[in-house]
């Protein structure tokens, strides 16, 4: 069984037109708050975007404070949107600095938002036994993937040199050709109905499309490496995150295996945030499949398969059960195919 988590996701219809505007005696030329009832988060989709040189927005949530600003190059990265904020109200403002040449217009229409009238109440699904022994973590290598159009798993940074060390791994079903995804660190608590939160926007990296490739495959086929962008600050996650090293080898030194992701749960403020579980070794190792039993659930596929620092695969399929029966399983990082991807990285893993 592949394990992506759904979450609750809409569209909802936003009407903002700054018109088309230019220098004036005040930076903040457009200011406009955006709101949008019932819901947990927001993000915007731009239908037009037109920056004068050296305008920019500026992003205010509302809920908790979240800030940011967004060049026009920051937008076209995000795929014409913004990052997540949460809360039903957010702030946007246009700023023209003094001596800006030509004009600058934005115009939003639409918005993907969470609503909050929709709780969640998880999955025990995998569980190696009757009892779910992850533990809350912060890893700082481990990330929450998140797909544009709602879909949780799990990512991982890793490094492969001072041109390569933006990219992560995950499962190739979590993947399209198509797809966006947002590489979420540092995520906090889920809402009490189990609705998911977001980081601030410093903690939110937009995907590079050009970077993915991946096979989906089933069991011992099912790898994906791709990069992310820089934050809206202008940060990579390399340059505040720590990163794992990826070795293929260390599957064959009896090692300890450690699950760390963003799977589901029953406890609702613990939904689809990092938790944690260990095992002191294997269930097995044949060709490309590596089998443990080690706790996961919806929204843990992609969650690196490591023991300490070192991750040596991906995991990808649940199999255990409440009998403790089964086990689940992921991609060995050996796969000859996944080697071939990691020795030639495309776009931002290439250092573009």
């Amino acid at each position: 069984v592949t394990a992506i988590y759904q979450i609750p996701q809409e569209d909802a219809v936003v009407d903002l037109d700054s018109g088309f505007l230019s220098a004036g005696d005040n930076a903040v030329v457009f200011s406009e708050v955006v709101r949008v009832h019932d819901v947990d988060w927001i993000r915007l989709r731009f239908s037009e975007v037109h920056f004068g040189e050296g305008a920019y927005l500026r992003l205010l949530g509302l809920d908790d404070g979240a800030e940011t600003k967004m060049s026009y190059e920051s937008i076209e990265q995000w795929g014409f949107t913004t990052p997540y904020f949460n809360g039903d109200e957010l702030l946007v403002e246009l700023i023209v600095p003094a001596g800006t040449k030509g004009m600058s217009h934005i115009k939003i229409d639409s918005a993907m938002v969470g609503p909050s009238s929709v709780k969640s109440n998880g999955t025990l699904g995998s569980i190696c036994g009757t009892t779910d022994l992850r533990k809350r973590s912060n890893e700082q290598e481990d990330a929450r993937l998140v797909s544009s159009s709602g879909g949780v798993c799990s990512t991982w940074l890793f490094n492969r040199g001072p041109t390569n060390n933006r990219c992560f791994g995950t499962a190739g079903h979590c993947t399209t050709s198509s797809g966006v995804y947002t590489a979420e660190f540092n995520v906090p608590d889920s809402s009490e109905s189990g609705s998911i939160r977001h980081p601030g926007p410093e903690d939110q990296y937009p995907s590079d499309p050009t970077s993915l490739q991946y096979r989906n495959g089933g069991i011992g086929n099912d790898w994906a490496y791709l990069g992310f962008f820089a934050n809206t600050n202008g940060q990579f996650a390399s340059s505040k995150q720590k990163q794992y090293t990826l070795d293929p080898n260390h599957a064959s030194r009896n090692p300890g295996v450690t699950i760390c992701g963003y799977g589901s749960s029953s406890v609702r403020p613990l939904n689809l945030v990092q938790k944690i579980h260990d095992m002191p070794s294997l269930y097995s190792f044949s060709g490309n499949t590596l089998r443990y039993k080690v706790d996961t659930t919806g929204g843990n596929s992609g969650s690196a398969v490591s023991d300490g620092d070192i991750v040596f695969g991906v995991h990808t399929h649940g199999g255990c059960t409440s009998s403790n029966t089964g086990s689940n399983a992921g991609t060995w990082a050996g796969r000859p195919e996944w080697q071939a991807a990691l020795n030639s990285p495309q776009g931002v893993c290439a250092g573009k």
